[in-house]
C-alpha cells in the first residue's frame, strides 16, 4: 500500500512540475514579445496630425514611418534625422503617407501647414521641437 501511495505522490508531483514548467514556458515569451514590440513602435499626435514610427517593422526595412493630418491643416511634414542627415515625408489634408528606411531614425519633428485669414489668405506653419525616437 505504501509503495502505491508513494508512486501516486511522485506522479502528482511530476505532473505539477510539468504543468508549472509548461505555464512558465508559454507565458514568458509572450511577455517578452509584448515588451519588445512596445519599445519598437511609437505614436505621436500633435495639432491634428498623427505620426507612427516603427523601428522594427518586420518588412525587411529598418524603420517604417507614417503620417496623417486632418482637415484643420492643409498639409503636414514629418522631418527625420537619420545619421545626422535630414529627410522628410509629407501629406495633404485628410490623407496619409508612409515610407520605409534602411536605417534607424534618430529624431523627428512634425510641421503643420495651414492658411491664416481669408482675404488674402496667408500661409502659416508651426512645428514641434525635435524629439528623440
Amino acid at each position: 500500500m505504501k509503495t502505491l501511495l508513494r508512486k501516486a505522490l511522485k506522479a502528482s508531483t511530476v505532473l505539477a512540475l510539468a504543468v508549472g514548467a509548461l505555464t512558465a514556458g508559454t507565458a514568458a515569451p509572450a511577455m517578452a514579445d509584448d515588451a519588445s514590440t512596445a519599445s519598437c513602435t511609437q505614436y505621436f499626435g500633435w495639432s491634428g496630425t498623427q505620426v507612427q514610427i516603427d523601428q522594427c517593422p518586420g518588412n525587411g526595412a529598418r524603420t517604417w514611418t507614417w503620417i496623417w493630418t486632418d482637415s484643420s491643416n492643409t498639409a503636414a511634414v514629418l522631418y527625420l534625422k537619420i545619421n545626422g542627415q535630414e529627410t522628410s515625408i509629407g501629406t495633404n489634408s485628410n490623407l496619409s503617407a508612409s515610407a520605409s528606411w534602411g536605417v534607424r531614425v534618430d529624431e523627428i519633428k512634425v510641421c503643420n501647414y495651414f492658411t491664416v485669414g481669408s482675404f488674402p489668405p496667408m500661409p502659416g506653419y508651426s512645428c514641434t521641437a525635435w524629439k528623440d525616437v
